[in-house]
């Protein structure tokens, strides 16, 4: 059984779940407003550029209808969990409507429609404050022992914040490499792909992307420790960004050493783990290097 609120002075009724954009490498908590009259569920302004999500890298298209009229919204493939704590973990693989930033729009909530709310039964009761939602199926079902409770990225990041630490730093690692690329060979793919990506992380990246449907960028098919290797390779980039943090982290090879610690912990954190236990060491490490890598990005 999950447990919803209504709001505190709206009255709304509203879940707690967290969305996983893979493709976007993003992963945020967010508060539905339950709405038995959405089609689909939806994302709103105010959660999007919360999220950090950059809306022209958005392809999808869709349509929705309401009250106001016919919405053009973005369309992006996600997960959407939900938690029954210390019991189960519920995944739900959707098409999730983003509608597109409008001033009009920032005060609203995004909704959980019908394509999740059909599989759950609600019992609806505001006058005592009670909300509950009974799951009669879910695309994938994460059982949590007493014994060996199963701690996912979800719970690892409201218990010790390490999951967005992470995502941060990668997606800036990612974007500023990138960017730095295609300054020095050219925007075209032909050009900072091929000159500035290693072979085997090009045909490893290209066999991913014929076997995803979707066909995303390819850059975005690229893994945190890949970045080791393109940054080996063109580091002469990126000696002058270097210099500010040297004091920090003496060479190149100290640097690249921090970036496969940081894929270990990343290990830990984005996947399901036996005990449930405190991190301090990697809490203070990500601590360190995400304040290092936003000056090596700036």
């Amino acid at each position: 059984m999950l447990r919803g609120r209504f709001g505190d002075t709206s009255g709304r009724p509203y879940i707690e779940g967290r969305l996983i954009f893979r493709n976007l490498k993003i992963s945020s908590d967010i508060s539905f407003c339950v709405d038995t009259g959405a089609d689909q569920s939806l994302l709103l302004p105010n959660d999007g550029m919360r999220m950090g999500i950059d809306y022209t890298k958005l392809t999808g298209e869709a349509e929705s209808v309401g009250v106001g009229g016919v919405c053009h919204n973005f369309v992006e493939p996600v997960l959407v969990v939900f938690s029954k704590p210390r019991r189960f973990l519920y995944v739900y693989t959707i098409d999730l409507q983003i509608a597109p930033p409008d001033p009009e729009a920032m005060d609203l909530p995004s909704l959980l429609g019908r394509d999740i709310l059909n599989r759950w039964r609600i019992i609806y009761h505001p006058t005592k404050n009670y909300l509950t939602f009974q799951v009669i199926s879910a695309d994938v079902v994460e059982a949590q022992g007493e014994r060996e409770r199963l701690e996912t990225a979800t719970q690892y990041q409201r218990q010790h914040g390490l999951y967005d630490t992470i995502s941060n730093i990668e997606i800036r690692l990612h974007n500023f490499i990138k960017n730095t690329l295609q300054k020095e060979f050219g925007e075209s793919q032909d050009e900072w792909w091929v000159k500035g990506i290693p072979l085997t992380i090009r045909q490893k990246c290209a066999q991913r992307q014929q076997e995803d449907s979707l066909r995303h960028d390819i850059y975005d098919y690229t893994d945190l420790i890949d970045l080791k290797p393109i940054l080996n390779n063109n580091w002469r980039l990126f000696e002058v960004e270097f210099r500010p943090i040297s004091k920090q982290c003496k060479s190149k090879n100290e640097f690249l050493n921090r970036l496969g610690k940081l894929n270990e912990i990343r290990k830990i954190v984005m996947h399901p783990v036996r005990r449930q236990e405190d991190l301090p060491e990697e809490t203070k490490f990500l601590d360190w290097f995400d304040k290092l890598t936003e000056e090596f990005c700036d």
